[in-house]
């Protein structure tokens, strides 16, 4: 479709255009649409994490797939724009891969998975120092028992060596892959991956102080283990009566909380592993749940459609009733303030948890969103689908996304009766670009006018020869009205012949007319038949 004219109302969000068809086209600007979009793998997405090894660099973006690969995305500077493309990917498990965390003390990426195992893999061994010194510590102290598993190259499977009969980590399995060689290592040292295991699906990750790392799992434990031997610390069984479903850790409180298969959550004391209160209230299953530090509270997410804030004892605060189905993904930005969720509908919900209304909707995801993490350095969000895709958004405030003239639309739409004006704005930000929104299809309003005028001249302010005619069909509905007018009129003419006929005055019988007064009748009868889609008529 060919634009000819291209303009925007001052201080609007409204963009406006004239195609070579003379057909009106209008464009909203949409705050909750997507930045960029990637793709890689045709696969789903399952967790997205935002890591930034050195301070001052760029962050890195780590994507979990269902296939058991973990992608790293850089920064393509190459493009000079806020575009990211995959560096590196790395197979590191059987199946989908549920939870990541990085430690910035080993300088490794964790990942756990629905293959039972916990995995961690440093992916440069350029940057990593302390945290191998610690895996080849600890090579002796577990050939005394026997390495459990050694993986001999990128490609092959795991390998089972014999173990002792006598396990070393009592509860829980250690063991080391070894994956292929580093070219870039000059010592050419091989990167060793160290497993941990449960007995069924890892499905959450926590790093705690002092090197310590906290996993649940659908086999109903808590586990804590040492980040300087790899072996495990402490086991609380049957830490819920269900399948654990995740685990999340507040620094300031050093207390983490966990849920499961139930209508209710556990805070628990990060240094005893003791069960301090209870979160209960919801009355459905607890599928999310996050400490908030700008608010000081925790936050959870329940089948009931609700969203619900708890303060540091355990005592409910707020209650906040969501349309769009059960919480996949609960994200909280404390550095803009704000909690994100992402929904069954496919819609990622800004919360500031002052008013119950969500302060922006992010709309494009064509499946579920299952991670969402945050860019500080570029203020923006990023979120993980089983679309196979990751998305960038921008936050709310930011710069880029901040609107030019909150009444404009209210401008556009004002005389107009339109009655759900909120209705009609959210039709246009889910109407297709080069789609005229069907709320304003029959509207005509003096700023429309206006820009009709301003686009019928030149570029040297002169009118041009034929105006404008068809506005959004406009046109040729008031020539059907008019020439359907016309034919009313005739058809209700009196029934006695020589009063009024077709092309004659009010009164003046056709037949006693002057040879010239019939000429300038039958004249204007054949005006009045000709097409009128020239005509311009107010409404």
């Amino acid at each position: 479709m060919h634009v000819t004219q291209l303009r925007q109302p001052p201080d609007s969000d409204v963009v406006i255009a004239c195609t070579a068809k003379r057909q009106l086209m209008m464009w909203h600007y949409s705050p909750g649409a997507a930045f960029r979009t990637f793709t890689a793998r045709q696969t789903w997405m399952e967790a997205v994490l935002v890591v930034q090894p050195v301070e001052g660099e760029p962050s890195v973006i780590y994507s979990a797939c269902a296939d058991g690969h973990v992608l790293r995305w850089e920064l393509d500077a190459d493009l000079n724009a806020d575009s990211y493309r995959v560096g590196e990917e790395m197979p590191l498990h059987d199946s989908n891969v549920l939870a990541m965390v990085y430690s910035h003390d080993l300088e490794a990426l964790i990942t756990a998975s629905q293959d039972t195992t916990i995995r961690v893999h440093w992916h440069n061994l350029r940057q990593h120092k302390t945290g191998m010194d610690s895996v080849q510590g600890i090579i002796s102290s577990m050939e005394e028992t026997g390495v459990r598993t050694i993986r001999l190259g990128a490609t092959q499977r795991f390998k089972e060596a014999p173990a002792a009969a006598d396990e070393s980590v009592p509860g829980g399995t250690t063991r080391l892959a070894m994956v292929e060689e580093d070219p870039a290592v000059e010592s050419g040292a091989p990167i060793l991956d160290v497993v941990l295991s449960h007995e069924g699906r890892v499905t959450g990750l926590a790093l705690l102080p002092d090197w310590t790392l906290a996993s649940v799992s659908h086999d109903r434990t808590i586990r804590l283990w040492d980040l300087h031997t790899f072996k495990l610390m402490k086991t609380v069984k049957d830490a819920h009566e269900t399948p654990l479903q995740g685990i999340n850790y507040s620094s300031s409180k050093e207390e983490f909380v966990t849920w499961a298969m139930d209508n209710f959550a556990y805070v628990w004391d990060a240094v005893t592993l003791n069960t301090k209160y209870a979160l209960v209230g919801h009355t459905a299953e607890v599928t999310q749940a996050r400490w908030v530090e700008f608010k000081e509270c925790w936050v959870t997410a329940g089948d009931d459609d609700t969203l619900r804030t708890w303060s540091p004892t355990g005592t409910q605060l707020h209650q906040f009733t969501y349309m769009g189905g059960s919480v996949q993904c609960l994200f909280v930005d404390n550095a803009n303030s704000m909690v994100l969720a992402a929904m069954l509908d496919k819609v990622t919900r800004a919360y500031d948890l002052e008013s119950k209304h969500p302060a922006i909707k992010y709309v494009g995801h064509e499946e579920v969103v299952r991670g969402i993490d945050y860019l500080p350095e570029k203020g923006l969000y990023i979120t993980g689908s089983w679309d196979e895709s990751l998305r960038l958004w921008y936050r709310v405030g930011h710069p880029n996304n901040t609107p030019r003239g909150p009444a404009a639309f209210d401008d556009l739409t004002e005389g107009n009766n339109i009655k759900d004006r909120e209705g009609v704005r959210r039709q246009m930000q889910q109407l297709p670009p080069l789609e005229i929104p069907k709320a304003l299809q029959d509207v005509k309003t003096d700023l429309v006018q206006l820009f009709l005028t301003n686009m019928a001249s030149d570029e040297m302010g002169q009118r041009q020869d034929s105006p404008l005619v068809d506005l959004s069909g406009l046109g040729s509905q008031l020539g059907d009205l008019d020439r359907k007018l016309v034919k009313d009129l005739e058809a209700a003419a009196p029934a006695k012949s020589g009063t009024i006929r077709r092309g004659s005055k009010q009164g003046i019988p056709f037949s006693t007319m002057s040879r010239s007064q019939r000429r300038a009748s039958r004249a204007r009868h054949d005006s009045n038949q000709r097409p009128v889609g020239v005509r311009q008529m107010s409404i």
